[in-house]
């Protein structure tokens, strides 16, 4: 029992931990794309603090920085 405890908190610390170096790094990760009828490529990026969606004409970086 003391087993899965363990895992859950090591679990629950790594996402904390990535959510706050997405932060302290201004990057976004890419969470899903997709190619648009207009021929655009509608990216959905995670920040750390929310959502947010980008259009490109080209296909999605994984990683982009947050534009300030």
């Amino acid at each position: 029992m003391q087993l899965i405890i363990g895992l859950v908190v090591l679990i629950v610390l790594s996402a904390a931990g990535t959510a706050i170096a997405l932060i302290a790094t201004s990057t976004q990760l890419l969470i899903h794309e997709e190619k648009e009828a207009s021929g655009l490529f509608a990216c959905q990026y995670f920040t750390g603090t929310g959502v947010e969606l980008n259009h490109s004409k080209t296909r999605c970086e994984r990683f982009a920085l947050v534009a300030k």
